[in-house]
């Protein structure tokens, strides 16, 4: 659609590439973004508790004690 020719398709085209567009962010974003940002995230949770001397199972329930 957004290569398409013939009649009418230069009225489609714009909104074809744009859709199009929409499209590839968003998997960029779920693919790649969402988790390097988590693994990011995570890495410097685990760099905080080391700086302040704190166990990652802080809570009786992380820990597995009732």
């Amino acid at each position: 659609m957004a290569m398409g020719e013939g009649p009418g398709a230069a009225s489609r085209a714009g909104m074809a590439k744009v859709i199009l567009g929409g499209q590839v962010l968003s998997l960029l974003l779920t693919l790649l973004l969402t988790p390097v940002a988590y693994s990011l995230w995570d890495d410097l949770t685990v760099v905080f508790l080391r700086m302040t001397g704190r166990t990652e199972a802080a809570s009786p329930a992380a820990a597995g004690q009732p």
